[in-house]
């Protein structure tokens, strides 16, 4: 067959006939989309005759004839593209040509309709056997990701019919959306995401968590107007979580809450959630807990390198892990002795401070910043842009791993016997040591970088029992000085 040079497509296609691929690009559709359509006969397609298998091939005048039938209006009302009369229905045979000509549909798809099929393959999904594997697989587009689950083995479901009969039965397909999800919970969490969710990365990892496990099972499909403060509360009490775990989940319906009187999808007053209890929020199911300075000496001893400066840094300057793992050379002021908080990075992905007030600079210790120096040269990498805490197996591109930092970090306080251990003690540690120096607690709070006192004074720091007894002994001295004894007599 030799190709015709007669006519020149829009993308430089300069043939009459064109492959599958070439007419898919053609008609601006998938390729598979174009072949699906061959089969039920809707597009005008040639066999190429000789081949055990069928291969297609396409004329440019049979798509521009495609794209350019005008439209009719239905008897229901709908626009449908104009069908073609019988004389258009058969192709006549290309004399010297080896291609055999297969009759075409009686519709053609006008360009809304094609639009509107690939919307409908993607929402619902489609059902393939996965020659590999040897099972049916469903595959789905789920928030712009493609999503594949396996169905079921051939054994199982011989013809395709059965599995999509097994995709039914599993509830694979998304439920058809009505009148009456504009107002319900999962539409507005919906919304919220797209317009008012959180931007740093840990912080949108957790309200997901929390959405996905919790809100969402319950109240996914109640509407917002019957969602009542008094069931809320209820729920939240059968719930076998932690208090501030709760917290959390309260605190995220009543944001949920204001968004929607703040979209005008509820009625401005007062939030429902506000009315809600969450009985013993304060309460704390593991107490935090804070190192002595003769523990945290036999920490070190045990700890290797570079993770022994790391805990210095956490313990000397109250760093949070994900800030300390995302320090640069660069970040560090030599001359000034401080250092500048800039970033942290959790699950190896580099985001802002937990919080705005975190980021701040720091003033390090003559000894900290001489231990940092030897660091660095011994380090491989120790440009300004480098990670002070460079991990070799990322070849300095990332720092080391929370999980790998923790477990040599319980490694180490199993061999010093001070039992388990959290990244997080050092911070709570520093904490307590600044209460024993007699530090002022406003001073506290600023070296914490809390945004108020009630966090430093309630969240943070360990009175040990050494120190209540000697605190309790000057009290009763100070009663007891000058008074007489009248225990005798």
């Amino acid at each position: 067959m030799q190709n015709s040079t007669e006519k020149k497509g829009t993308y430089g296609i300069a043939t009459e006939w064109l492959t599958s691929t070439e007419a898919a690009l053609y008609l601006k559709i998938d390729r598979r989309t174009l072949l699906h359509w061959v089969r039920q006969g809707k597009v005008r397609a040639y066999i190429l005759s000789g081949t055990q298998r069928h291969v297609w091939r396409f004329k440019t005048s049979d798509l521009d004839a495609m794209l350019t039938v005008p439209a009719t209006l239905s008897t229901d009302g709908e626009v449908r593209a104009h069908v073609f009369s019988d004389t258009q229905h058969h192709a006549q045979s290309v004399e010297g040509s080896d291609l055999s000509p297969v009759l075409c549909g009686p519709t053609v798809l006008s360009s809304n309709e094609r639009s509107r099929m690939e919307r409908v393959r993607h929402s619902t999904g489609s059902v393939l056997f996965d020659k590999g594997r040897g099972t049916w697989r469903f595959l789905q587009w789920i928030n712009g990701k493609r999503r594949s689950r396996a169905i079921g083995t051939k054994r199982e479901f011989p013809t395709k019919t059965l599995a999509w009969r097994q995709v039914r039965k599993l509830e694979l397909l998304p439920r058809k959306r009505t009148s009456t999800d504009v107002g319900t919970m999962k539409a507005l969490v919906t919304r919220y995401e797209s317009e008012r969710f959180p931007v740093r990365r840990d912080t949108a990892r957790a309200y997901r968590s929390w959405l996905k496990n919790h809100i969402l099972p319950r109240w996914g499909d109640q509407p917002l107007s019957a969602i009542q403060p008094q069931p809320v509360e209820l729920w939240l009490r059968e719930l076998t979580l932690a208090p501030k775990s709760k917290t959390h989940i309260r605190s995220i319906m009543h944001s949920l809450f204001e968004f929607a009187m703040f979209a005008g999808v509820l009625e401005r007053g007062r939030n429902p959630i506000s009315l809600v209890r969450n009985v013993g929020a304060t309460h704390k199911v593991r107490q935090a807990r804070s190192l002595t300075v003769e523990q945290f000496q036999a920490l070190r001893k045990e700890l290797p390198e570079p993770f022994e400066t790391l805990a210095l840094c956490c313990a000397t300057m109250g760093l949070r892990i994900s800030e300390a793992l995302a320090l640069q050379w660069g970040d560090i002021d030599w001359r000034g002795s401080r250092v500048n908080v800039e970033r942290g990075i959790v699950a190896q992905h580099v985001d802002a401070t937990k919080t705005q007030g975190s980021q701040k600079t720091i003033s390090i210790a003559r000894e900290l910043l001489e231990r940092l120096r030897r660091w660095k040269r011994r380090s491989q990498f120790r440009a300004d842009t480098d990670w002070i805490f460079a991990s070799p197996m990322k070849i300095g591109r990332l720092p080391y791993s929370y999980n790998g930092v923790l477990l040599t970090l319980q490694r180490a306080a199993d061999a010093a016997g001070i039992g388990k251990l959290t990244t997080h003690a050092f911070r709570h540690s520093f904490r307590t040591w600044l209460n024993q120096t007699g530090a002022p607690i406003a001073t506290q709070q600023k070296l914490m970088r809390h945004s108020s006192l009630a966090m430093t004074m309630d969240t943070y720091g360990t009175t040990f029992d050494a120190e209540l007894i000697a605190a309790s002994s000057k009290v009763a001295k100070r009663v007891f000085a000058g008074s007489p004894d009248r225990s005798h007599g």
